[in-house]
């Protein structure tokens, strides 16, 4: 195979050797018109050593005998500065010179400068116009800008047809940028049917005519086994096809195979190195994720000023995340002194430019008063924001803004609706606050199921205020089956956030699961039984008190018949000898008594029945 491509190089290198040789005596014999073609050659090195100097001074003879060619190629020569002094206005001039003369690679090159705005005032009109005529005059390159601009309506209406008509132009010459449009469009089913296997095939004659967009696309595909089937190998070598050639996309996702080994064996250093190359060439996946990293400390040393520096270009570049990556520096002093007043004015840009995560940020900031004074309406303004930018966060706390009346007039059934928003889409804080809604009356209607439902939810994602409201149904049995156990163990876990409630609560089931006969001796053995049963240490004191002891058993029915008689003459007696916690169970237990158990108490009080004997 190498033998023939030497060979088929040898043989086009003698055609244009020739060809050379032809325009050399054409213009010893005087034609202007072969100095244009000559200048070429010499650009390009095509038949000759390649020698710019020459190249500039045959174009410059043909240019200024009125050649096209020539001055175009003079035009291109002053803008690169190739073979004489970089000057953009000659450049411009000769390219014009050759382009009102109808020659179609000057009408597509100053149809682009004016469509990029490059050295001269962008008129995307200009543009238009010119980039038409070049695509009249067969420029494949306009070609497919002139689709483009209809496509999107740049310089004039949108037209659709018109465009796939100039990209299927362009493609069919084996332009390599239209092709691999039509096969984004036929991946997408875009002005014709969705065809996997036709966008392949659009893909794989960009790919052959060294499209690196094609090959990425290509790599897309073999990754997700469309159209082929699905080889992380044959993507990794498609990938690195389009790196090759400079394109950034490809880059960093090459960066990303070698860092999860995926189509190659695992290679942190270098998915490092291609993620920072992408990065460099401006690719912004790739420059949020290389500030990740040197953030975290993932495959590098943690560096908090690389981290900014590439979150700041993110930002530069118009990634409205990247500002509140940046604020988060300032806010909470990571790295950086901490600076409130720029915190804020980051979120602000990032909000301003479309992020939920500035926006829901802010709301928080306002609300809190962190690093500026409290303002709920300014809390309700940003909440509201990140709650349209499609904040799952913002839609709950904009809920509990209008649940409680923070800087809105209270909207019960609108705070419900957002709540419940957030909480479909699993949102933790928003569901132990819905199912605290279905828990009480003042909200509506009691439920106590879907209040337990929820709380199991939140619960599951570790949410420590859910565990203790789904504990306290646990042990109340009510939603639920009564399972003290199961109350014990969720009271534990949020005990360990610091909830001073939930440890109070444990210290309850403490001594409620403690035998009342016996000594001391054997309370405590029965006291640290539960412990090793639930595997908890050390969360609360032994049982101190039998008649205590007893009256909670009686409280809740634990390996006894419930009985609040029972239990409230137990927790009084036990209050008369000095217990705190007993005259607290008091409060609690002398509501729940109607008028027959009122009776029975006074029956009953200062009787052995109260220890459940005659």
């Amino acid at each position: 195979m190498l033998k023939i491509h030497t060979l088929l190089f040898l043989f086009i290198f003698c055609i244009l050797e020739a060809d050379l040789a032809q325009w050399q005596k054409a213009v010893d014999d005087g034609d202007v018109e072969s100095k244009a073609h000559l200048a070429e050659a010499f650009l390009k090195g095509e038949g000759t050593t390649r020698d710019v100097k020459k190249a500039a001074k045959y174009a410059k003879e043909a240019a200024e005998s009125g050649v096209a060619k020539g001055q175009y190629l003079l035009g291109v020569m002053f803008g690169r500065g190739l073979g004489m002094a970089k000057d953009t206005t000659e450049s411009r001039a000769w390219i014009r010179k050759a382009a009102d003369q109808g020659y179609a690679d000057a009408q597509y090159r100053l149809g682009y400068l004016y469509l990029q705005g490059r050295g001269i005032s962008r008129d995307y009109q200009k543009a238009r116009e010119l980039l038409q005529k070049a695509a009249e005059n067969n420029s494949q390159s306009a070609q497919f800008y002139l689709g483009h601009c209809l496509e999107n309506g740049v310089g004039g209406p949108k037209d659709f047809n018109k465009a796939l008509e100039w990209y299927r132009r362009a493609g069919d010459s084996g332009h390599g940028l239209s092709l691999s449009k039509l096969g984004n469009f036929a991946l997408k089913g875009r002005g014709m049917m969705r065809n996997e296997q036709q966008a392949l095939k659009y893909f794989e004659r960009a790919d052959q005519v060294g499209e690196p967009r094609a090959s990425y696309q290509l790599a897309k595909m073999a990754m997700r086994g469309q159209a082929m089937q699905r080889s992380p190998q044959k993507a990794f070598k498609l990938y690195n096809r389009a790196a090759q050639k400079n394109f950034a996309p490809a880059q960093f996702e090459l960066g990303n195979s070698y860092l999860m080994g995926r189509g190659v064996s695992k290679d942190v250093e270098k998915g490092i190195s291609f993620i920072k190359t992408s990065a460099e060439q401006g690719h912004s996946p790739a420059m949020m994720k290389f500030a990740y990293m040197n953030q975290e400390g993932i495959g590098t040393k943690q560096n908090a000023n690389n981290a900014m520096y590439w979150y700041q270009k993110a930002a530069d570049a118009g990634v409205p995340q990247a500002w509140a990556k940046l604020a988060h520096f300032y806010r909470f002093g990571a790295g950086v002194s901490a600076d409130p007043s720029k915190a804020l004015e980051f979120y602000k840009r990032g909000a301003q430019s479309g992020d939920s995560e500035a926006a829901t940020a802010l709301g928080v900031i306002y609300r809190d008063g962190d690093g500026t004074a409290v303002s709920y309406p300014q809390a309700f303004r940003w909440f509201s924001r990140a709650s349209e930018l499609g904040s799952i966060e913002g839609q709950y706390y904009l809920g509990t803004f209008f649940l409680d009346g923070n800087g809105v007039d209270r909207d019960l059934r609108r705070g419900h609706k957002l709540i419940l928003r957030a909480a479909n889409q699993g949102l933790a804080d928003a569901q132990n606050r819905l199912g605290e809604i279905y828990q009480s009356p003042e909200n509506g209607s009691v439920d106590l199921r879907k209040a337990a439902g929820l709380f199991i939810k939140a619960s599951q994602q570790n949410h420590p205020l859910a565990h203790y409201n789904l504990a306290r149904l646990y042990e109340e049995g009510k939603g639920v089956e009564l399972d003290i156990i199961e109350a014990a163990k969720l009271f534990h876990r949020a005990s360990r956030s610091g909830n001073q409630r939930a440890k109070g609560r444990l210290t309850l089931l403490y001594t409620t699961f403690a035998t009342s006969v016996g000594d001391e001796v054997e309370e405590l053995k029965a006291y640290q039984g539960m412990e090793e049963k639930l595997g908890l240490r050390g969360e609360a004191l032994g049982p101190r008190d039998r008649e205590l002891n007893r009256g909670l058993m009686y409280m809740w029915g634990i390996g006894i018949q419930r009985d609040r008689v029972r239990a409230y003459l137990l927790f009084e007696s036990s209050a008369k000898k000095g217990s705190k916690l007993a005259e607290e169970l008091l409060k609690y237990c002398e509501p729940k008594l109607n008028e027959t158990m009122q009776r029975k108490v006074n029956t009953m009080r200062g009787t052995t029945e109260v220890f459940g004997r005659k």
